[in-house]
């Protein structure tokens, strides 16, 4: 079996380890999101990047989960990671747990 890409893989944004953009203006908080190394089998928080506050999607720099949550549910590597992990897709009730109260609404 393939390794599962992480989304700044798939999405090809530059803020990855080692991207274009991240040696330009920094890596993107999914890179160091280390509470949800190993979610969907990603690294850091590369395959639950929904649930990471201050996101680099779409060239802009998003807000907290809740305020970001519709465009997410509409993402494509959201979309690919809910089908590829089928039943063992975690979302928000599932993995709230590991998040800081504030990276919910600020």
């Amino acid at each position: 079996m393939a390794d599962k890409i992480n989304c700044w893989d798939y999405m090809e944004c530059g803020y990855g380890p080692d991207g274009i953009l991240s040696k330009q203006f920094g890596e993107c908080p999914v890179v160091t999101a280390r509470t949800m190394d190993g979610i969907h089998g990603g690294d850091a928080g590369g395959r639950s990047c929904w649930m990471i506050k201050g996101t680099h999607c779409f060239n802009e720099t998003q807000g907290s989960i809740i305020s970001k949550m519709e465009l997410c549910k509409r993402c494509e590597f959201y979309l690919h990671v809910k089908v590829e992990e089928a039943r063992n897709f975690k979302n928000i009730p599932d993995l709230i747990h590991l998040l800081n109260p504030d990276d919910m609404i600020s």
